[in-house]
């Protein structure tokens, strides 16, 4: 069996109104005859309201997903714009450990759920997608997109990482479990004590403290394409951790002698293929 989550239901909506509304865009062969409208549980969700729909065969359920997103709900006189995804039990877990789960960072700051499904929407079926806006000083929106299958967000990372929407650079990376960081066009005069200090310096260390940005002192090499600029590596104690310090970092920039520095901050790529490895 498949089912379907349908959501975004308005909120003086009836369970029998919106069965007569999947009646009016002919969805096939629903198998629960009866169902009723749940709230959510999530503080972000955009509508609290939504109803599961079962099908005995999953292409059923495939082509509901279809006729839902394509065709806006009418109630009231007003036109609703309903969202129909495949429903998956355990949907928690996977945003925070599946291998198909992926994040997307700077993403425009009027980037919504809507567009990031658009966009990453060709590369797979799409189980969960949703935007976190810009904050404090992080000036992008960072999208998190679950597909149906490992294979589809691998797709997804090789065809989007680093391309541009309008004058912003995608950085698409699989969301697991690690928290090493890697920085580049770091300053060549810089070491890891004005490191430590430019990167305590942007982030609230009341909340999260040195010890937990810096598992290890910072690793500096020398950048492969760049002679006159760094690399640096250091490890943070989560993968939260990480995620808030690559935000800060890409937002705030390095400010020598009046002058500012842009560093690039993302999660070390060889060490997130080490760990998809181990886990596959």
């Amino acid at each position: 069996m498949s089912s379907v989550i349908v959501s975004n239901i308005p909120e003086n909506c009836t369970a029998n109104e919106v069965q007569d509304v999947f009646k009016i865009m002919k969805i096939p062969n629903i198998s629960n005859e009866s169902f009723g409208i749940q709230n959510s549980k999530s503080r972000n969700a955009s509508s609290g309201r939504f109803v599961v729909l079962n099908f005995q065969d999953k292409t059923d359920a495939n082509d509901a997903i279809k006729i839902i997103n394509q065709t806006p709900m009418i109630f009231e006189n007003k036109q609703t714009i309903i969202h129909a995804a495949p429903y998956v039990t355990n949907l928690n877990s996977l945003l925070k450990t599946s291998l198909a789960n992926i994040a997307v960072f700077n993403l425009p700051p009027e980037m919504t759920t809507e567009n990031l499904k658009q966009i990453f929407g060709e590369f797979g079926t799409i189980i969960s997608a949703v935007v976190q806006k810009p904050h404090q000083n992080v000036k992008y929106s960072t999208g998190y997109v679950l597909f149906e299958k490992v294979a589809q967000a691998d797709q997804a990372i090789r065809c989007a990482h680093k391309q541009f929407i309008g004058a912003y650079q995608l950085y698409v990376h699989k969301t697991n479990n690690n928290s090493q960081v890697i920085l580049s066009r770091v300053p060549s005069n810089f070491g890891a004590a004005e490191i430590e200090n430019y990167i305590l310096s942007i982030v609230d260390t009341e909340k999260i403290p040195a010890t937990d940005i810096f598992t290890y002192l910072p690793k500096l090499s020398q950048e492969p394409l760049q002679s006159k600029k760094l690399q640096v590596t250091f490890t943070c104690k989560t993968r939260q951790i990480a995620l808030k310090v690559i935000e800060l970092i890409n937002a705030c920039p390095i400010n020598i002698n009046g002058k500012q520095h842009h560093v690039q901050a993302q999660f070390d790529l060889q060490m997130m293929e080490a760990n998809q490895s181990m886990n596959q």
